[in-house]
C-alpha cells in the first residue's frame, strides 16, 4: 500500500491526511497519481501543480478525507484505524471471512452509512474499495495462518476411551509446527484403571486439580475444527476418545474433521516407525507422540516415508518379542499345595492369601511360586473371584489382568502388583518386625 508514498508526515501534515493521500494512490491507477508521489519519479524540475492530474488527484484525497473522518466519528478509533490501514486482528482457525470479527464490523458500518443515513455517492465509493480490500486481507491472513494438518494425541483414564486423561496437539505448516497444546484433563470421578496407568504412568494424583475436559473444551475446538486431523491409531482410539469425551460432557457439535490414521499409513506401532525415522518419542506422553505422528505424516506427504525400512523393523522385533515370550510352562506339583503350618512367618501380606503369578519366564516363575509358599500362600494357576494377589511380569496374560480388574471393581480384596511392587511389599513387611531381619 505504501510503495509509491513518498510523503513525510511533519507537524503540517495531520494524520488524517496522511492516511487519506495513501489511500488515493493505493486505489488510484499509476498513470492518475501525481509524480511527485510516485517512487520511481526523477524530478529533476518543479511539478506544476495547476495539472489536471494534481487537480483530480486533490479531489480524490479530499473524499477519503471525508470518509475516514466520517468513520472516525462512529467507530471506536482502534477498530477504525485498523480499516483504514488495512490491518485486520490476526485470528487463526477461521472457516471464512465472515466469521472475523473486524469484517462483521466494517459490513455492519458500510450498511448503516449506505442504507441508514445514506451517505453520499463518493464516500459510498470510497467505502466500497476499503470494504473488498480489507476482505482480501483478511482472506490472506486466513490462508497464511491456516495449518495444513494438525495432528492429536488423547490419553484415557479407563477402558472407556472418553475418560480423556491429558490431550496434545500440535498444528503443523510447510512441515513446521506452528501451535502446540498440551493439557492433564481430570476424567469422571478422576477415576483410573490399572492397565492404563500402566501405560501412560497417570494417576488420580496427577489429575487432581486439573480441568475437566468441558474447560479444555474450547481450546481443543479451536485448534482441530474444519481441519485435517492426525492419529497414530485414529479410528480406534483417539476419534472415539474425542467423541466420547464430548458425548459425556453434554456436547454436541460437529466439527467437520478429516480424520487421517498414521498407523494405517505405516502398518506399524508408533514407537518402531519412530525409532525408524529417528523422531524423538517419550511415548504415550500426549504431547510427545502427536508432534511424532505429525512428523510421520509430514514424511509422508512428501513421499519420503521409509515404508520398507519400517516394516523390516516391525518384523525383527515380532521376531525377538516371539523369542522371549515363548509359552511358559503351567505351576505344577507341590508347589500349589499351601502349606500354612510351616510358612516362614504367619503375618507378612501374604500369609493364606491366594495369589497367581504370570508374564515372567518358567525359571523365574518357578522361583517365586516357591517363594510365595514359603510365605505361606495360595498359589494357583489362574484368576479366580477369590484370588487376592495377580503379580505380573513383563508379559503377563491380558485375560488374567481382566479377570483380576473385574475384582477389584467389584471391592473385592484383590489387588494387581509387579514383582518390584511383591518386593517392596516384603521388605516394608520385615522393616516393621525387625525380628524377621
Amino acid at each position: 500500500m505504501n510503495e509509491l508514498f513518498q510523503t513525510k508526515q511533519t507537524d503540517k501534515v495531520s494524520k488524517l491526511e496522511i492516511a487519506a493521500i495513501q489511500l488515493a494512490i493505493s486505489f488510484s491507477e499509476e498513470k492518475d497519481i501525481p509524480s511527485n508521489y510516485k517512487k520511481s519519479s526523477k524530478r529533476t524540475q518543479k511539478v506544476n501543480i495547476d495539472t489536471q492530474i494534481q487537480i483530480r488527484f486533490k479531489k480524490n484525497v479530499k473524499k477519503w478525507k471525508n470518509t475516514i473522518s466520517k468513520m472516525l466519528e462512529h467507530i471506536k478509533s482502534e477498530q477504525a484505524w485498523r480499516f483504514i490501514n488495512l490491518k485486520p486482528l490476526l485470528i487463526t482457525n477461521l472457516e471464512s471471512v465472515t466469521q472475523h470479527p473486524d469484517f462483521i464490523e466494517f459490513t455492519d458500518y458500510f450498511v448503516l452509512r449506505r442504507d441508514t443515513q445514506s451517505c453520499d455517492h463518493d464516500e459510498l465509493g470510497c467505502l466500497a474499495e476499503l470494504h473488498t480490500a480489507f476482505q482480501k486481507e483478511i482472506e490472506k491472513k486466513i490462508n497464511l495462518n491456516k495449518p495444513d494438518f494438525v495432528s492429536i494425541d488423547f490419553e484415557h483414564a479407563s477402558r472407556h476411551k472418553g475418560s480423556v486423561c491429558s490431550v496434545g496437539i500440535v498444528s503443523f505448516k510447510d512441515g513446521k509446527i506452528l501451535d502446540e497444546y498440551y493439557s492433564l484433563v481430570k476424567p469422571p470421578q478422576n477415576k483410573y484403571e490399572w492397565f492404563t496407568t500402566n501405560k501412560h504412568k497417570l494417576d488420580a494424583s496427577h489429575t487432581e486439580k486439573s480441568p475437566e475436559f468441558t474447560e479444555v473444551y474450547s481450546e481443543i475446538k479451536k485448534r482441530i475444527e474444519n481441519n485435517i486431523v492426525v492419529a497414530h491409531g485414529a479410528f480406534h482410539t483417539d476419534k472415539h476418545c474425542l467423541e466420547q469425551a464430548m458425548e459425556l460432557s453434554n456436547i454436541n457439535e460437529d466439527l467437520k474433521l478429516l480424520w487421517v490414521c498414521t498407523q494405517d499409513i505405516c502398518n506399524s506401532k508408533l514407537d518402531v516407525a519412530c525409532k525408524v525415522c529417528q523422531i524423538e518419542l517419550d511415548h504415550h506422553q500426549a504431547l510427545s507422540d502427536a508432534k511424532a505422528c505429525g512428523f510421520l505424516y509430514e514424511l509422508y506427504r512428501k513421499n519420503e516415508l521409509p515404508y520398507d525400512l519400517i516394516q523390516f523393523e516391525k518384523t525383527h522385533e515380532q521376531s525377538i518379542k516371539e523369542n522371549k515370550s515363548q509359552f511358559p510352562k503351567s505351576l505344577k506339583g507341590d508347589v500349589l499345595k499351601p502349606d500354612f503350618e510351616n510358612a516362614k512367618n504367619k503375618d507378612n501380606p501374604f500369609y493364606m492369601k491366594k495369589v497367581v503369578v504370570s508374564g515372567f519366564g518358567n525359571k523365574e516363575k518357578e522361583s517365586l511360586a516357591a517363594e510365595l509358599k514359603e510365605l505361606g500362600a495360595d498359589v494357583d494357576t489362574s484368576v479366580g473371584k477369590k484370588t487376592n494377589y495377580l503379580i505380573i511380569g513383563e508379559n503377563a496374560g491380558p485375560s488374567k489382568l481382566k479377570k483380576m480388574q473385574l475384582n477389584i471393581n467389584e471391592g473385592k480384596e484383590a489387588f494387581i502388583i509387579t514383582f518390584a511392587e511383591f518386593n517392596e511389599m516384603k521388605k516394608q513387611h520385615i522393616a516393621n518386625n525387625p525380628r524377621l531381619a
